[in-house]
């Protein structure tokens, strides 16, 4: 084997370099397996992407809430006093009309008081009859002083104390036939009859309740939002009502609005009325209501994968003669597949919708395909 020998004075560089070289090349390996492009070579690349022009839409803000639905108009039958049911006059569930007879209660003693009243009446207009002939024949008598004064005086005191007591039996007798018609019990309005909570036969007191009534076309809808979210809103406005598992949603109108906000939940409570003719919605059920507000018209619209979210803003690439210009955007009302952005973004303007997350601001871009854009023409429901 040859020495090597280090002469005095000189450094052996190329064992040095070799090894400096061989250095890099492994940390580069390890790495990835190929060295990384540096962002001017990302701004050479040439991207593919899918794209959309931004359009305009009509738009309407929604507020969400959930709500519970409650019939228009609900009554229990109880009865004003006590007796003994002795007949139904409906069947479970079945929708009846105003007026008609729900319970018989035994009314066999209510009956016979009447007919007393209606007697003791008879009686005394037989009385006064008598008592007016008596005093018509005074009244010709006293001109030819046949009657004394006294006598006509007397006369004319007993008629009026008949027709006193005329008035005060024929108030006892409307009052036995408010009292017999007491033991009937009538729907108090059209609507459907719930459970029959007591069996014929059986007796029962004053306000024991029987069953009930209820409307339910149509029914309300019982929900509340907050109060920072309350401005502009009024009767009248157009509500959609939700069911779990219902494809379609039914829309309704707002009837009501609490003049006052809860000062424990700083919630504001609403009701609104539902159509409800096939029967469809119950009461106690669990609904998400949107209550329509404000009608924003020629609004700007992307498709909501448009948007990409960082740093706790918005951002979207609109593309420019092959250029993606990263911008930020203000976005405001959503709706199904699309979003409003309410600054930032024109109408028209061409905007990156598949393959944003591999760009960034200035990246040379080659567009695939156009999907279709938002161009006015229908989108936006509510218009």
């Amino acid at each position: 084997m040859a020495d090597f020998h280090l002469q005095p004075g000189r450094r052996c560089r190329a064992p040095l370099l070799r090894l400096a070289a061989t250095s890099l090349l492994l940390a580069a390996c390890a790495c990835g397996g190929e060295p990384q492009a540096s962002s001017n070579e990302l701004h050479e690349r040439i991207l593919p992407v899918i794209a959309a022009k931004a359009g305009t839409a009509d738009l309407r803000e929604t507020i969400e809430a959930v709500g519970t639905l409650y019939a228009a108009a609900r009554a229990e039958i109880r009865p004003q006093v006590d007796g003994i049911i002795s007949a139904f006059g409906f069947k479970e569930g079945e929708t009846v009309e105003s007026g008609r007879e729900l319970v018989s209660l035994d009314d066999s003693k209510a009956a016979a008081s009447r007919s007393l009243a209606k007697a003791k009446l008879d009686s005394a207009e037989a009385r006064l009859d008598v008592a007016r002939d008596r005093l018509e024949r005074s009244k010709r008598l006293i001109a030819d002083e046949l009657v004394s004064r006294q006598e006509f005086e007397n006369l004319e005191a007993d008629f009026l104390t008949a027709q006193a007591a005329v008035r005060e039996n024929k108030a006892a007798v409307r009052l036995a036939e408010r009292e017999l018609e007491d033991f009937h019990l009538r729907a108090p309005f059209d609507g459907t009859v719930g459970a029959q909570l007591i069996d014929i036969g059986n007796y029962v007191e004053r306000g024991t309740k029987i069953t009930e009534i209820l409307r339910t076309d149509p029914v309300e809808v019982h929900f509340a939002v907050s109060a920072r979210l309350s401005d502009g809103v009024k009767v009248g406005q157009e509500l959609r009502i939700s069911r779990p598992g219902a494809q379609q949603p039914i829309t309704g109108k707002l009837r009501f609005v609490n003049p006052s906000v809860d000062a424990e939940t700083r919630m504001l409570e609403l009701q609104g009325l539902i159509p409800n003719a096939q029967g469809l919605l119950r009461p106690g059920q669990f609904v998400q209501v949107s209550l329509l507000r404000e009608l924003k018209r020629d609004r700007v619209v992307v498709p909501e994968e448009a948007v990409v979210p960082y740093a706790g803003k918005s951002w979207v690439f609109v593309v420019e003669d092959g250029v993606a210009q990263r911008r930020e955007v203000g976005l405001g009302a959503r709706q199904p597949g699309m979003v409003e952005v309410s600054s930032g973004l024109r109408a028209g303007e061409t905007i990156v919708v598949s393959g944003q997350h591999r760009l960034s601001d200035g990246s040379k871009v080659k567009v695939l395909d156009r999907q279709p854009g938002l161009e006015r023409s229908g989108q936006g429901p509510d218009r």
